[in-house]
């Protein structure tokens, strides 16, 4: 799932690498086959090599690597990966828990960077830079890694494909069934689409949820399970008890959790049927009935970091709270570059659940926020690829320049 994430944010900016030629972008993968899937197809498409290997050897993985005289190496997985191969020792298994982790060890590259799959330090002294933004690893906390700090522009070290790839929510849908998009849309996402009215016919609730009240609100939440813990889970059932109207969406990732779950509703009060559990949404299907949701409730030890930026591309705004490590702080750096007000990112737990009955009690200020989020959305920083690239291919580039020239070991890189 989480390459899959990876896949679908990146697949635009690998094939701008390779237009713009400053830089090259050559993939490399782990698989059995090629999956059949657009984005498989798209990132092979516009990479200048897309090598697959699945079933080699360390030796020939490394052979077959310095073939295209790298300059960068980039990390994507981290420690989130599932190896392929069984390490030959003890020791070079707790050390390479990724193949590509033994491949930087072994210098395939000047330069290492640890990108997106892992948010945290590896803690590895032949990764460079940990590529990451002012919001999820302040300054103060660089002592905390053994990489320097790639800072990333915008802000925002995930960048995003939806302006590009997932433009359905920008539709517009009146009485007679016709599509279109808005008038002030971009000029890059203006190309003719074909849509067809079925497949991205605007849901309603009652179609996706069963809530036929309009009185109802929706919360929601589309973190997998393993991020919920007893606090945040008890500061959601009290917004519950305090907004009745209230009803929280998830998606179903895990029957015995969701058991556990019900039972602790119970204890506070909560009855199954203000909990509203679906499988996973068609994808063509996904954002726009991501959309029906009111209030995004993020999780505080481990944030929503794509999910959150799903959530904020539908007009959804996410409500969180920055924590002490990269992946707490994630979901903060996305809103308060989306939403300059930083309205919805709250100081504590306590916080949090005012911030959200707040705004469940003053429908037209609930209603105002969203709808700011969808004006912007299309404008905001966040979401604009082509730019975020720029900069990006820019710093990684002067970081390359200064290895080359001896400038070593790199130091704290921020584009300003």
């Amino acid at each position: 799932a989480a390459r899959l994430s990876i896949g679908r944010f990146l697949q635009s900016v690998i094939a701008l690498h390779n237009s713009s030629r400053v830089l090259e972008a050559f993939c490399y993968g782990d698989v059995e086959h090629d999956d059949g899937t657009r984005i498989y197809r798209t990132i092979a498409h516009g990479c200048s090599g897309m090598k697959n290997m699945h079933g080699m050897s360390f030796t020939q993985r490394l052979r077959s690597v310095r073939e295209d005289k790298l300059h960068v190496m980039v990390d994507l997985t981290g420690f989130t990966h599932q190896p392929s191969f069984l390490p030959s020792t003890m020791n070079e298994g707790l050390r390479f828990r990724s193949p590509i982790h033994r491949l930087m060890a072994a210098g395939v590259a000047p330069l290492h960077v640890s990108w997106w799959g892992y948010t945290g330090t590896l803690g590895a002294e032949f990764v460079h830079y940990v590529a990451t933004d002012v919001k999820s690893s302040p300054p103060e906390c660089r002592s905390f890694y053994s990489e320097k700090f790639l800072y990333l522009p915008g802000s925002t070290y995930l960048v995003s494909d939806h302006a590009i790839s997932r433009r359905e929510v920008l539709l517009q849908h009146d009485d007679v069934g016709n599509f279109s998009l808005p008038s002030e849309t971009p000029a890059f996402i203006q190309p003719r689409m074909e849509f067809d009215p079925h497949r991205h016919a605007v849901p309603t609730r009652e179609e996706v949820l069963g809530l036929s009240s309009p009185s109802s609100f929706v919360l929601c939440s589309f973190n997998q399970f393993y991020k919920l813990d007893p606090e945040i889970w008890s500061t959601w059932m009290r917004i519950m008890r305090r907004a009745p109207e209230a009803v929280l969406w998830m998606l179903e990732f895990n029957g015995k959790a969701l058991k556990n779950l019900y039972e602790e509703a119970a204890m506070h009060g909560i009855g199954k049927d203000r909990i509203i559990i679906t499988n996973l949404l068609p994808f063509n299907r996904e954002f726009l009935a991501k959309g029906l949701c009111d209030l995004y409730l993020d999780t505080i030890r481990f944030n929503a970091h794509t999910t959150a930026k799903d959530a904020l591309w539908s007009g959804v705004p996410v409500l969180t709270l920055a924590g002490e490590g990269m992946a707490a702080r994630v979901a903060s750096s996305l809103v308060l570059l989306q939403q300059r007000s930083g309205v919805t990112v709250s100081r504590n737990l306590a916080d949090y659940e005012d911030i959200a009955v707040r705004l469940l009690s003053r429908r037209d200020r609930l209603r105002a926020l969203r709808e700011e989020l969808r004006q912007q959305r299309w404008q905001s920083p966040l979401f604009d690829t082509i730019r975020w690239f720029s900069l990006w291919e820019r710093q990684i580039k002067k970081a390359v320049d200064l290895v080359l020239a001896g400038y070593y070991p790199p130091a704290h890189m921020h584009i300003i």
